[in-house]
């Protein structure tokens, strides 16, 4: 596979709640993040690719304000999990 990343990777492992169209819940772990999205350990069933799912950290902020909820798309699965790419207001 040949490196296709604009943005450096920081390897960072929390705990993150991801939310389907349809309301389904999931907790799962982050493995490593960027500015412009992120790679999930997620096992099966996977979101679909092209799929759209809301992101949350599930630990509290330093000053203990909420995390907020971040819209992400799926651009590729893995073996152990999605890659996400976050979608930004324009």
């Amino acid at each position: 596979m040949s490196e296709q990343r604009n943005t450096p990777r920081v390897d960072i492992c929390v705990d993150v709640k991801i939310t389907d169209t349809e309301g389904n819940t999931r907790k799962v772990k982050s493995q490593n993040v960027s500015s412009t999205g992120l790679f999930l350990t997620v096992d099966a069933p996977l979101p679909p690719v092209g799929s759209l799912i809301n992101v949350q950290v599930t630990s509290m902020l330093g000053d203990g304000e909420e995390p907020p909820i971040n819209q992400a798309k799926v651009i590729r699965h893995a073996d152990m999990g999605i890659g996400l790419q976050f979608l930004f207001d324009e």
